[in-house]
């Protein structure tokens, strides 16, 4: 008989992608590319793409990221088309994330 072992840590889900793809418009901002990781992570444990709350101290705590550089990474991120945000004074900000095809929103695609 086999007995598996349980595998403990952190699991980023699936990404699309499409999705991973648009990171790479994110040069030289390592911040917004790990937020991308993140808001994913988020996304596997509520088990939804939509309404999303992200913590600035948790990011930090996971991946480093300062609060300033947080939201930085959060406005390039929602540039991108890649989420939409919605902000509240003294509140964390809800995100959802979008997964379009690079031909509606006109970025040329990237060959790797």
């Amino acid at each position: 008989m086999v007995i598996k072992s349980k595998i403990k840590g952190y699991f980023i889900p699936t990404i699309s992608y499409d999705w991973i793809k648009k990171t790479f418009f994110l040069r030289n901002n390592v911040n917004a590319t790990k937020l991308a990781l993140y808001i994913w992570f988020q996304s596997g444990l509520n088990k939804t793409r939509t309404g999303i709350t992200l913590s600035s101290g948790k990011a930090k705590e996971m991946f480093g990221i300062s609060p300033r550089s947080f939201t930085k990474a959060l406005n390039d991120l929602e540039s991108l088309g890649m989420i939409t945000t919605v902000r509240g004074i003294g509140r964390s900000p809800r995100v959802s994330i979008i997964c379009d095809d690079f031909e509606e929103i006109g970025i040329t695609k990237v060959q790797i």
